[in-house]
């Protein structure tokens, strides 16, 4: 009997050694993860944009109006935040993750600055929409292309949540850009062009955002969420399959204006549409985009110039 005693005795000593164990291993993973963990830029572009959020005076009109003068008046009122987000889209922007705190401190802080990067794409969108109304068609598709910038670099480093914020961020501009380019011609055409094949190519991965995604779970959850995640994978597989399929559309959306506008840029310079999508490269585009969602080319129309996905009316 006593000898089963002092087996139990050394069983229990030996299982409180183990589990202390695998705590300091833990706890020095951990630590070598904070200290591998990709160092931001200095100065980030990102901490500068949430600088050039505190610096905005008032909240842009519900509805955006260039004609209305409260939007002009925002968007004249607002010209030391404006420079000071440009100041930001001039360096290298990551986003910035606390992993020194729990996920819902780290959502609390996030959230509001998320906000705040809205309200800066909407005032780079109503710059854009004033300078439109006044003529000004160049500074006005430099507005809307510095608010597909500013989605981009809000996604770099990010997660999900960053990425659809990105997503809709970059939306802003591309529409309201897309809305000009029948009002561009010349040499703006082409370097339109230009600016968007270079998006085009520092746009950030779905795969990159979802790796980064994947990092912060294991880093910011309890070990109970992970191991719900290893266990039940496929509780949060339709939400990456969502968020995946919002990527793809997007690109598909963006891929399909800077071909468009390729087309335009060509017909200017040799007064008729090109013969083939092909005709455009390497002159017009380094490469000829494809359609993220069908993975084959778009259909195009010679006769109208128009491009389209594939299927659709």
């Amino acid at each position: 009997m006593q000898a089963t005693l002092i087996r139990r005795i050394l069983y229990a000593s030996g299982l409180v050694a183990a589990i202390g164990t695998v705590i300091i291993l833990y706890r020095i993973t951990l630590m070598q993860a904070l200290s591998e963990t990709e160092p931001l830029p200095n100065p980030n572009g990102y901490e500068v944009f949430l600088e050039a959020a505190k610096l905005l005076r008032g909240e842009p009109p519900a509805e955006l109006d260039a004609e209305d003068i409260q939007t002009r008046n925002y968007v004249a009122g607002n010209r030391i935040a404006l420079a000071k987000l440009r100041e930001g889209l001039g360096l290298e922007s990551r986003v910035t993750i606390n992993y020194r705190t729990n996920v819902e401190a780290y959502s609390s802080a996030h959230l509001p600055e998320l906000s705040a990067l809205k309200t800066l794409a909407r005032t780079l969108a109503a710059e854009g929409l004033v300078a439109r109304s006044e003529g000004r068609k160049r500074e006005a598709m430099e507005s809307f292309l510095d608010c597909m910038r500013l989605g981009q670099a809000c996604s770099r480093g990010g997660v999900m949540i960053d990425g659809l914020v990105a997503i809709a961020l970059e939306r802003i501009g591309l529409n309201q850009a897309r809305n000009l380019l029948a009002e561009i011609d010349g040499s703006n055409l082409m370097e339109l062009t230009d600016r968007l094949e270079t998006l085009r190519q520092t746009r950030t991965p779905a795969e990159e955002i979802m790796a980064n995604e994947n990092y912060w779970v294991k880093r910011m959850f309890g070990w109970y969420q992970r191991f719900v995640v290893v266990l039940r994978p496929g509780l949060l597989k339709p939400v990456r399959e969502n968020f995946i399929q919002k990527c793809r559309v997007h690109e598909q959306v963006a891929n399909l204006f800077l071909i468009e506008s390729a087309i335009k840029a060509y017909a200017f310079k040799v007064n008729e549409n090109p013969a083939r999508l092909l005709d455009l490269v390497p002159k017009y585009l380094d490469a000829l985009p494809t359609d993220p969602m069908s993975q084959t080319e778009f259909v195009y129309d010679r006769a109208t110039g128009t491009v389209k996905p594939v299927g659709a009316e």
